[in-house]
């Protein structure tokens, strides 16, 4: 299963598991106590997919974090064993409301269940939605779906697919061919989907995005903040007579906004002096007991944001685990979380049309029109950018969007990989280009069509200077949002408990 996430993008080997999982579930009907045996497998199949998926996690907590190697081991295996909870009761539920197999059990209570599961984690004790199933198909035929249900929808057509091979596992003879033509069919017709255009380029722009390569544990390390803090600006003044906006990633800024003014007026005066606009990641007090997470917008643009959905015990500890970070004693950040309405940042383009007058060579006599033009801005720092449901509710009017992360915590893991891998999703299910800035990788510029235009490899410092477009318009998933997805996934589950066999055998 993991295999079909980025970095390796196996994305056929997603539907071959999943295949295997449900086929796995059905064949549990023979054993005295199928409930139970779904119930493990699942368990068993999220340990294996979860504690590959997800071993990045020991990285940050023990590279970074402080936390020593049996510790950070430890907590690792905790959470792994936590996640594969979600697909154990999908095996356990699946028994539970159904308990003999046929056909429609396999090919519409397995995908809702699962896609359900993918909810709930995203939702219990702030979400971790990482390596939904839909991810793994951003390359496949099938995210066609992404600008119309979201993530979720591809995970939907992904999984009726694996039911499909399953059926196709059980049946006898050619009625092989009825599951697996219909597959064969439904991939053709996704294929086709994914020319439809949803949004349209406006206007051009051309930026600059910066990757530092600094360490966390030198960035905040007071002997080495001015280094870190060159090192950005050196890389940025190339650029700054070529750009209209320039991004520097998450805590690029190495100085609270306070105790730093004078250098940021100084910087927003250059690069006004420049027509262009720096956006960049610092922390941000406001009063002595709240200090952000948050980005400043200088120079030609406006706009202040304070991060929203902050990473338990990375940025904040929730009050029910308070005990459990003094007891581990992780050295960790206080911040706050930002307020849940917030202006979008707007970055401001003075678009000048000199229209020469030829019968005259005066240049005074020569007309002058400007027109001026407004892009707006949906940012996310690095972590926000997992939840679809709160992209969807805060970037209704964005043209652009911009994701600034420090994924040096990952390491050289999986985790940066599987990180850009959601940002172009995000790109793919709104039709905006996504600019993503991080200190170590991957930097990137990510098309509408959720597809790497360019990037910067990971582990390296460097500039990626590149045009890109403000879009208008809406994809039906920004639109309408997770409401047809449930609409669907209840009708599925009343369908099939409509069409269940009337006389069951009792469980023994």
């Amino acid at each position: 299963m993991t295999l079909g996430f980025s970095p390796f993008g196996l994305w056929p080997l997603s539907l071959l598991a999943l295949a295997f999982l449900v086929w796995s579930f059905n064949q549990s009907n023979s054993s005295p106590h199928p409930k139970t045996r779904s119930f493990i497998r699942g368990g068993l199949f999220g340990l294996g997919f979860f504690g590959s998926g997800v071993s990045w996690i020991y990285v940050s907590l023990h590279t970074y974090g402080g936390a020593n190697f049996i510790l950070a081991g430890f907590i690792t295996l905790l959470f792994i064993i936590y996640l594969s909870l979600y697909p154990a009761l999908v095996g356990f539920s699946y028994q539970f409301l159904f308990k003999q197999p046929f056909l429609l059990k396999t090919l519409l209570v397995f995908p809702a269940l699962w896609i359900l599961s993918e909810f709930l984690r995203g939702y219990l004790f702030t979400g971790f939605p990482w390596l939904d199933i839909g991810y793994s198909g951003i390359h496949s035929p099938y995210v066609c779906m992404a600008p119309i249900w979201g993530v979720y929808g591809v995970g939907i057509v992904m999984l009726f697919c694996a039911s499909l091979l399953a059926i196709a596992a059980e049946l006898k003879s050619w009625l092989k061919l009825i599951p697996l033509v219909s597959l064969i069919l439904l991939s053709i017709a996704s294929y086709e989907g994914n020319f439809h255009v949803w949004t349209q380029k406006n206007q051009a722009l051309n930026i600059t995005l910066i990757q530092g390569n600094i360490a966390p544990t030198v960035k905040w390390d007071e002997n080495q903040a001015s280094h870190s803090l060159e090192t950005y600006l050196r890389l940025t003044t190339p650029y700054l007579n070529n750009s209209d906006l320039i991004i520097w990633p998450e805590d690029s800024f190495p100085y609270y906004q306070d105790q730093a003014s004078d250098v940021l007026d100084s910087l927003s005066q250059t690069a006004l002096a420049s027509h262009t606009a720096i956006l960049l990641g610092l922390p941000i007090e406001y009063s002595q007991d709240h200090d952000y997470n948050g980005a400043l917008l200088l120079g030609t643009g406006q706009g202040i944001y304070l991060k929203r959905h902050l990473v338990p015990f990375g940025e904040y500890t929730p009050s029910y685990l308070a005990k459990l970070n003094t007891w581990f004693g992780f050295p960790m950040s206080d911040f706050t979380p930002g307020p849940a309405d917030q202006p979008l940042m707007q970055l401001d383009l003075d678009t000048k049309d000199n229209q020469k007058d030829n019968q005259k060579d005066n240049q005074k006599d020569n007309q002058k029109k400007i027109q001026k033009n407004i892009i707006k801005i949906g940012l996310m720092i690095c972590y926000e950018s997992i939840f679809p449901f709160e992209f969807h509710t805060h970037m209704q009017d964005a043209n652009l969007l911009v994701s600034i992360s420090d994924d040096s915590w990952f390491g050289k893991s999986l985790g940066p990989w599987q990180h850009e891998e959601i940002a172009e999703m995000r790109a793919k299910e709104s039709g905006l280009y996504l600019l993503s800035a991080t200190d170590s990788g991957i930097t990137a510029v990510i098309t509408p069509q959720g597809t790497i235009q360019e990037k910067i490899q990971p582990n390296t410092s460097g500039a990626l200077h590149a045009q890109v477009f403000a879009m208008s318009g809406q994809t039906p998933w920004m639109q309408v949002g997770i409401f047809p997805v449930i609409t669907l996934i209840l009708l599925g589950l009343v369908m099939a408990y409509c069409n269940r066999p009337m006389t069951t055998a009792p469980e023994r």
